[in-house]
């Protein structure tokens, strides 16, 4: 199992700087290094699931947040191309794309920018963290989620979004 979670949300882009640079190298770039990796070590091993993190930002524009909502749909992109890895080498490669997630990370975010609690009240508030495990669990022992993102765009609520729908 190879797991690439990594992500980084700056108010960068208006700055008139390269510092989102960095948002794409980490959310997206890293995450297409980690599964190169895997690829790597998983043909060795005869196969196996990686899963990438995504976001719903990925699926809904964000004017606060354009560059992380754009390296988290390059995240899904990236991921439902390579969906026929499951019939050539028996590697599984999906992502998983959450709303807000009760984290400490979050509650910091509320803190330095209180607008946030309005998006996350219009989702019917944080996702706990068990639901995105259980997403996790899912997508390693269930094969037929191969190439599909699971979506959680709010608490008690998932959606697959399989290649055809994007």
């Amino acid at each position: 199992i190879v797991c690439n979670n990594a992500g980084i949300a700056k108010n960068e882009f208006f700055d008139q700087t390269d510092s989102w640079v960095k948002t794409i190298d980490i959310n997206l770039n890293a995450v297409i290094k980690g599964t190169q990796l895997g690829i790597q070590f998983l043909k060795k091993r005869g196969g196996g699931v990686i899963i990438n993190t995504a976001s719903i930002a990925g699926f809904y524009p964000s004017k606060l947040f354009p560059i992380y909502g754009t390296s988290k749909y390059g995240v899904v992109g990236f991921t439902h191309s390579l969906r026929e890895l499951n019939n050539t080498d028996k590697i599984r490669v999906n992502a998983i794309a959450p709303g807000y997630v009760d984290t400490s990370l979050m509650q910091n975010v509320i803190k330095i920018m209180p607008a946030t609690v309005k998006s996350v009240e219009k989702l019917e508030g944080f996702i706990p963290i068990d639901e995105v495990v259980n997403a996790f669990i899912t997508i390693i022992q269930d094969d037929k989620f191969a190439g599909n993102t699971i979506m959680i765009p709010k608490k008690n609520f998932s959606q697959v979004i399989s290649k055809s729908l994007l």
